[in-house]
């Protein structure tokens, strides 16, 4: 039997697999930068910023990413929370990946509603499942698509 791969290959036809936007916001230059190139080795489309202001300023304007990872500690100022619900003001089911390297700030992720916990930084195989298991909603598994699996 062949794979759907191989059965698409065969037919000639494409098919586009939409690609997931995420907005990343760290204060950490190094984490901001090792965690978006995971992302996009992964294959989504990734939006960096590296405080709450350009974390804000991602959602003012007209980005609308389908998931939101954040630190909760930016820096001086607004939290990785409150960045959560400016987001959420303007998209209430965006999914959230809330990331610390505090280990008490685990205690602030049970409240955040459609969101995960992993400790800073995340380890890629966590990340990957994380990301899996947030964007399940958005993009279907095969099978529920009417793809073969």
């Amino acid at each position: 039997m062949q794979s759907l791969v191989h059965s698409l290959i065969a037919s000639g036809k494409a098919i586009k697999v939409p690609q997931l936007c995420i907005a990343v916001v760290d204060d950490d230059a190094g984490v901001l930068s090792a965690l978006s190139d995971a992302l996009r080795f992964l294959g989504y489309a990734v939006h960096e910023a590296a405080s709450f202001a350009e974390g804000k300023a991602l959602f003012d304007g007209d980005l609308r990413p389908d998931l939101l990872i954040t630190d909760i500690n930016l820096g001086p100022g607004p939290t990785g929370i409150d960045l959560i619900d400016t987001a959420r003001s303007r998209l209430p089911d965006l999914p959230v990946l809330v990331i610390s390297g505090r280990h008490g700030d685990i205690t602030f992720a049970p409240a955040v509603a459609r969101s995960m916990f992993l400790p800073k930084p995340p380890p890629f195989k966590a990340l990957r499942q994380a990301l899996a298991d947030l964007t399940q909603s958005i993009i279907p598994a095969p099978a529920s698509r009417g793809l073969a699996p």
